[in-house]
Formats: structure tokens, C-alpha cells, sequence
């Protein structure tokens, strides 16, 4: 089985094919069901053309050259991320990347919360896609919340969240969060919580300071 998902990843890779589409990177973990056996069929009786491949999630210019204080901590914590993409990306699930977030999903955000309009421009121009950040200021690692992290159902953590804390970030059962009730409308301090603690407490002033802090090792 296991050879067999490689084969089909091999296969993705070589011929630009989609075949591995939304599965998991590790062909260890896929299922005997999710062997993409017509679409392997179907290629066949194509005479095994090549395909359009993959396209990468669009990013803002910006990264490249930050001016506005938000813009400056993206682009170092792009920097970051970079490093870990080189060491393994996988263009059928991208990873640690920041893009421009899905307009449906934002619109949603808009809905539910009244956001600090700089967290509203991070999600807008940065949302994170499956970003976990390994460092030494993590237990695990922080997973950094993006459009679709937010709208998921609320993780089951060991304590209750209240709801004018919205979650922006998980490391393991720790948890960070903004406080919407000391928002002053353009940005909002964080708050932190350990796991089997029953309290918050103050992580950073604002949220661009808490960018700031991901990239430190």
C-alpha cells in the first residue's frame, strides 16, 4: 500500500498531474481508498500527457518590500518560514506560507467578529496556511491560526475560552489569543494561557509585537 501511494507521489511529481491532491504529504498516511486509481486510468488511456501541475498560493508583493510596521514583521516572518519550506514543500498541501486569504472566509471573519483592522489586514494580505513555527519559545509548536483555522469549531482545550477572546494561535493544549475587549479598533494586546492553567496572561502589547516574537529563536 504504502509503495504503491509513493508511486502515485512519484508519479504527481514527474508528469505535473494533480493525483495527489489534498492528501497527506506522507504516503504513509493515506488509505487504500485514496489510491487515485481512475484518475491513473484515465491518464493512461490519455497516452500520459503532462499536466498543469500545481499553482502555488498567491502572496502579496509587500513581503518583498515591506514599508508599513505590519508589512516589516510579515516579511521577517516570511523570511522564516522560507527556511523551513526549503527543507520540505509539497506542492500538493503547501505549507508555512502567507497568502491572500480566501475573500468568502473573510467575509465570514467580518460577520462573526469586530477585528482590530491591523489582525482584519494580516488575515486580508497574510493569512497563514498550515504555518506551525518550531522554536525554542514553543512546547511542540505554534500552530498560527489563518481565515479557515478561525471559522473551524473551537478546539476542545482542557478550559474553556471566553468568547471575547478570539484564538489566533495554538501550542499544543497552550493557548494564545487576542482580547477583543481591549481592542482600541486598529490592533489589541495577547494573551496567553498554559496548559492546566486556569488564567491569561499578557503575552505582548499588540499583535505586531507578537508577530515579532515568532522569528526569535
Amino acid at each position: 500500500m504504502v509503495l504503491r501511494a509513493k508511486a502515485c507521489k512519484s508519479l504527481a511529481l514527474h508528469s505535473k498531474q494533480k493525483f495527489d491532491f489534498g492528501l497527506p504529504t506522507d504516503p504513509g498516511h493515506w488509505k487504500e481508498n485514496d489510491l487515485p486509481l481512475k484518475e491513473l486510468l484515465q491518464w493512461e488511456k490519455e497516452g500520459y500527457p503532462e499536466g498543469k501541475g500545481y499553482v502555488e498560493p498567491e502572496v502579496n508583493p509587500s513581503l518583498s518590500n515591506p514599508t508599513s510596521p505590519l508589512e516589516v514583521a510579515c516579511a521577517n516572518l516570511e523570511k522564516f518560514l522560507a527556511k523551513a519550506r526549503s527543507d520540505s514543500f509539497d506542492p500538493a498541501n503547501p505549507t508555512n506560507i502567507l497568502f491572500k486569504g480566501d475573500r468568502n472566509e473573510i467575509d465570514k471573519i467580518i460577520e462573526k467578529w469586530k477585528l482590530p483592522s491591523i489582525y482584519l489586514d494580516f488575515l486580508t494580505r497574510f493569512s497563514p496556511l498550515n504555518v506551525d513555527i518550531y522554536s525554542s519559545n514553543f512546547v511542540i509548536f505554534l500552530h498560527l491560526y489563518g481565515t479557515s483555522d478561525l471559522l473551524k469549531e473551537r478546539r476542545r482545550f482542557l478550559e474553556p475560552i471566553p468568547s471575547e477572546y478570539i484564538i489566533i494561535g495554538a501550542d499544543g493544549h497552550d493557548v494564545y489569543v487576542m482580547d477583543l475587549t481591549k481592542s482600541d479598533g486598529f490592533d489589541a494586546p495577547i494573551l496567553y494561557r498554559g496548559e492546566g492553567e486556569d488564567n491569561f496572561v499578557k503575552y505582548t502589547d499588540s499583535f505586531v509585537k507578537f508577530l515579532g516574537k515568532l522569528c526569535k529563536k
